[in-house]
């Protein structure tokens, strides 16, 4: 289930970027900010913003945030060795998912594909 987030921006925002600002209060990754813009997730005084959009202090944000459940954590892909040995793995790293996990990811990550395939 998603969870809907709404804030209302510090004074410490005057004049940064929206993906800036949301991806420091939410602790979630810019791309993943990018992408909640880009699919309608986020409004900023009830409307749609641009990623890039000035924000201001006292600015009513909304944001619907990603399914954080655990069935849609899985891991839905097999990542694809390109080349491995003793002490190397080079994988084909899919769009959209990270090398490790960082503040606020809660997708799939290289690690985690390499850690399930028993590498």
């Amino acid at each position: 289930m998603r969870e809907r987030v709404t804030m209302r921006l510090p004074d410490l925002v005057q004049g940064m970027r929206l993906d800036q600002v949301l991806a420091s209060e939410l602790q979630l990754s810019r791309s993943l900010v990018a992408k909640l813009i880009k699919q309608c997730d986020v409004k900023v005084n009830g409307k749609i913003p641009r990623k890039s959009a000035e924000v201001f202090p006292g600015d009513q944000v909304e944001v619907l945030l990603p399914d954080a459940s655990p069935k849609s954590l899985e891991t839905p892909f097999e990542l694809p060795v390109l080349f491995e040995d003793a002490d190397i793995v080079v994988v084909n790293k899919p769009v959209g998912v990270a090398a490790h996990t960082a503040p606020g990811w809660k997708g799939p990550t290289v690690n985690g594909a390499l850690l399930a395939a028993g590498h």
